[in-house]
């Protein structure tokens, strides 16, 4: 088993910016556009039996402090705000997050020596994407 906590830094995409344009819609353009140009750096902590992963986009930072298995409110990068539970399987998070509209985005973090793999999907347009990190 590799070590989650750490600090990984954006290498990457594959199918992002499809994703995003499907999942936001043109209602959603600008923030669309604004998150596919995003070169995110996270960081994951562990401390009494929670999990704190803090993304930082520019000069904006987005704090979420949760225990595996209990839902909590994630509040996303761009300010959405979701329902989500995490669970964990050896080297691998697995985010899934209800939002209105009766749509689940599911994110499964693959964490290696290497750093990180985000695979995501979303159940309402059908949207895959793999978004990759290195750990520094």
């Amino acid at each position: 088993m590799v070590g989650i906590v750490g600090k990984y830094v954006y290498e990457k995409n594959e199918g992002f910016e499809e994703f995003m344009k499907k999942v936001a819609g043109t209602a959603g353009a600008d923030l669309a556009k604004h998150v596919i140009q995003s070169k995110p750096t996270f960081e994951v902590g562990f401390a009494d039996n929670k999990y704190t992963i803090t993304v930082f986009n520019g000069d904006k930072s987005t704090v979420n402090t949760f225990e595996l298995e209990k839902e909590f409110d994630e509040v996303l990068p761009h300010g959405a705000t979701s329902k989500t539970v995490v669970t964990k399987n050896g080297d691998k998070f697995t985010f899934v997050s209800s939002f209105l509209e009766d749509n689940t985005l599911t994110r499964v973090y693959e964490f290696t020596t290497e750093g990180v793999t985000v695979h995501l999907s979303e159940k309402k347009f059908g949207g895959k994407a793999i978004r990759y990190y290195k750990r520094v």
